[in-house]
């Protein structure tokens, strides 16, 4: 009983640090299996103040990004348009999110036939609705307009 509690307080606190993605997590009975597969995506170096993401962490992100911009999950490598929402929620379903330069949400519009922004990562926001910036990682995304008038995107956390 004390280890199912134990199991439970610690599935429920890592569902809440990867921003409520209990799918991954699914089937474990185990706190070794549930931490073993938390390490796929969290990691210690993950905590440290100020905030930055361990390699592993960057390389997840910029995978489940990777599924809304090379074909992997629409089976479409072109775009009538940035497909920016399902990135910003690839992103989200760690427990991260785009911030404008003042520590809020992002809010803003992509623009240009050929363009490249960075846009800096936040995660753990106030009562305020300001976020703790990630102070080595960013979004990374490129565009290109061809002349049949899709996209080609690239999309990547640095």
């Amino acid at each position: 009983m004390y280890l199912k509690y134990d199991t439970t307080v610690i599935f429920l606190s890592l569902t809440e640090i990867l921003g409520g993605s209990a799918v991954r997590f699914s089937g474990i009975s185990s706190i070794n299996q549930l931490l073993k597969n938390a390490a796929e995506y969290i990691n210690v170096a993950d905590f440290d103040m100020p905030l930055k993401l361990s390699q592993p962490v960057k390389s997840k992100l910029t995978q489940a990004i990777s599924k809304h911009t090379t074909g992997t999950e629409t089976n479409n490598q072109y775009f009538e348009k940035i497909p920016l929402q399902p990135i910003v929620d690839a992103i989200e379903e760690f427990g991260y999110t785009i911030i404008q330069e003042d520590g809020t949400a992002w809010d803003g519009f992509l623009v240009g036939a050929d363009a490249s922004v960075t846009i800096e990562l936040g995660t753990n926001p106030d009562e305020k609705g300001f976020y703790q910036p990630i102070t080595n990682a960013a979004l990374i995304l490129q565009w290109h307009k061809m002349p049949s008038g899709q996209y080609e995107i690239n999309a990547y956390i640095s």
